[in-house]
């Protein structure tokens, strides 16, 4: 799988440094547009829910008087 994934990397870059040779004018944004790609990953990022919150503050209240004894041996 990972063989793959590398040939389809020196595929696209073939691709784009075949867009650059051809086009004179040749802008960033056609071979990668990070805002776009920015705005899909925000997109995409998990959101915490409510459960997660309040399991993390029982986490907390539970831990608050926690003390750690450690016997010399």
């Amino acid at each position: 799988m990972h063989d793959v994934d590398k040939y389809q990397l020196m595929a696209k870059q073939a691709m784009a440094i075949g867009y650059t040779v051809m086009n004179n004018k040749a802008k960033e944004n056609k071979i990668f547009d990070a805002k776009k790609a920015l705005k899909k990953l925000e997109q995409s990022r998990p959101t915490q829910s409510r459960v997660g919150l309040s399991k993390l503050r029982k986490a907390k209240a539970a831990l608050e008087n926690f003390e750690m004894k450690f016997t010399p041996e």
